[in-house]
């Protein structure tokens, strides 16, 4: 208890109560001072406040108990100065001036335990404040470094992104280089052989441009006596009295044919393969041909001469599998003395004149039942619509070009190069058996025009049935693509079927 005394009304309970309203005073300074922190503490500031009130009530009641005490203590003083009152009223009035100042000094206490509780209260709250605060600037330390993180790694994969797409243009640039590079390479091959051969054509056509020059001036004697040699020939032979050849100075359509002006002069290469006899004997043809320069073989040549009696349907089929297709040509004695004679191409000649020569010759009939391109078309085309698969068709669930691997597309498609060695060997290779003979039948052999038109309508099926679905457009481009390229690669007007269209 601070034993101070009021210096006014010389009453002890002042100075608290004056030390309270200092402190007091000082807090509201404190929180007026920090109003930036005044929204943090409002809930102590209303404790506080109800608090003062309390305290405002408890200091009202005893400024009432100091008047009072102070009304007394100058009744008391006039007592004593009057000397008046007894003895006995002046310690009644000490002892409850003593009592009243022990209550004064227990309010006192109770209002100080207050103070330091609101003291001890408002300390915890601005810790726990600062603690928040603490933690609230951590959040916001780490949140920022989290951004600065989030921001190096988009700008990371910005940057890879970049990165790829630039390799994936290089490598789409690459690509289409390599591409070119190879098609231009394979067109310069083909030049090249297309070179190649008209140069041995030029080189042919100008032999036989002298050695026509040469015979010149006896050609018309030649003629003739070779017609004659001819026609006395077949009268000898009287089993082929009924051959078209026989017949030729009687059929106007041939002799019209033989008659119009060479649109394709005749002219064999030197080396030729004889096989077989019929209408002439093979020794004498043999001679014949040594006769015009022409040296006859066993094989190992393209083109074929095939007699009517003395070959077998073996030994035809292995002479023109062991040629180049593009190359071969078969001809009957009468049809390759035909053009001797008459100095026409006789593969230039309508397809109903050469016909003539087939009919009744065994190996050019064979050649034709068997779908051969004599004399150098498929006389059995058009082979009519074939047997779709993946689709209409039951018996099998793929095709041979699945099989081998030809697929098209953007997502598991072949590069054009890729799909063009397929389809390539498509043609001219063996293919795989899809285990149905049926279906097997209408794929051919190789380099044969029924294999070029069953894979040629097969992707051209595909195509029109895809064609109207948008998401396959990669798809449907690839097939057009080849479908142009199988048709100018390898398509020739031989071949009588119609080429088909997507």
């Amino acid at each position: 208890m601070n034993d101070e005394i009021c210096p006014t009304c010389r009453n002890p309970i002042a100075a608290p109560i004056k030390a309270l309203r200092e402190e007091r005073d000082r807090i509201i300074l404190f929180l007026s001072q920090n109003r930036s922190r005044r929204e943090e503490f409002l809930r102590l500031e209303r404790d506080i406040q109800e608090r003062t009130v309390r305290l405002a009530e408890s200091e009202a009641k005893l400024d009432e108990r100091i008047e009072n005490l102070a009304l007394d203590e100058a009744a008391l003083n006039e007592l004593i100065k009057e000397e008046k009152r007894p003895k006995e009223e002046f310690d009644e009035l000490s002892r409850q001036n003593h009592q009243l100042c022990e209550k004064i000094e227990s309010a006192t206490a109770e209002c100080q335990k207050a103070i330091d509780k609101m003291k001890d209260s408002l300390e915890s709250e601005r810790q726990k404040v600062d603690s928040e605060k603490k933690k609230r600037k951590a959040a916001e330390q780490r949140a920022k470094e989290r951004r600065n993180e989030l921001a190096k790694i988009t700008d990371a994969y910005t940057t890879l992104t970049r990165e790829y797409d630039l390799l994936e243009a290089n490598h789409a640039r690459q690509s289409n280089h390599f591409e070119t590079a190879r098609e231009e390479n394979a067109t310069l091959k083909r030049e090249n052989r297309d070179l190649v051969a008209q140069k041995s054509a030029v080189e042919l056509e100008a032999a036989s441009m002298r050695r026509t020059n040469e015979q010149l001036i006896t050609k018309s004697q030649q003629l003739n006596r070779r017609v004659a040699d001819l026609q006395m020939a077949i009268a000898q032979k009287p089993e082929h009295a009924g051959t078209n050849l026989s017949c030729m100075p009687l059929d106007l359509n041939l002799v019209q044919a033989f008659s119009r002006e060479v649109s394709l002069q005749f002219n064999p290469p030197s080396e030729v393969v004889s096989l077989g006899a019929g209408p002439f004997p093979e020794a004498d043809f043999d001679l014949y041909l040594n006769s015009l320069s022409i040296t006859p073989f066993a094989e190992g040549c393209p083109w074929i001469i095939v007699g009517r009696d003395d070959w077998s349907e073996e030994r035809l089929n292995d002479l023109i599998d062991n040629a180049d297709l593009a190359e071969v040509r078969v001809f009957s004695q009468e049809l390759f003395m035909a053009g001797i004679l008459t100095t026409h191409d006789p593969f230039s000649l309508p397809l109903e004149i050469l016909m003539k020569f087939a009919e009744g010759h065994p190996a050019l009939e064979y050649l034709i039942q068997a779908g051969f391109e004599w004399p150098e078309v498929v006389v059995e085309e058009d082979f009519g619509e074939p047997i779709y698969l993946r689709g209409s068709y039951e018996r099998v669930e793929e095709s041979p070009l699945y099989r081998m691997g030809y697929q098209v597309g953007a997502t598991k498609g072949l590069t054009k190069s890729r799909r063009r060695a397929v389809l390539r060997s498509a043609y001219q290779g063996e293919i795989e058996d899809v285990e149905d003979a049926d279906y097997m039948e209408e794929w051919g052999r190789p380099h044969r025009s029924r294999r070029l038109w069953r894979i040629a309508h097969h992707i051209a099926w595909l195509l029109r049935s895809r064609k109207s679905n948008p998401s396959m457009r990669y798809a449907v481009k690839d097939w057009k693509d080849d479908l142009d390229w199988l048709k100018e690669e390898f398509y020739t007007n031989r071949m009588l079927f119609k080429w088909p269209h997507g």
